[in-house]
């Protein structure tokens, strides 16, 4: 499995728009059900990212024994 992502990865962007106009062409339904499943596979590595962010500004602002305050850039998106 690993070998196609790699061979994916290594591909130019002309190789690429190449593979996605026949893998959508030739199986739609799988192309679209990939798609469907890299953005859930996006959305959680996101998601588990910025709670692993707050629970690190969290456990400093306990160290430091300072009050928590949430900025702007902070906000979850």
């Amino acid at each position: 499995m690993i070998d196609i992502v790699e061979q994916i990865a290594r591909m130019n962007q002309k190789q690429r728009d190449d593979f996605v106009h026949y893998f959508v062409s030739k199986w739609p339904q799988l192309a679209n059900d990939i798609k469907e499943a890299i953005q859930i596979e996006i959305f959680e590595q996101r998601s588990e990212k910025e709670k692993q962010e707050l629970e690190e500004i969290s456990r400093k602002a306990r160290e430091e024994d300072t009050p928590l305050v949430l900025t702007k850039d902070m906000e979850i998106k």
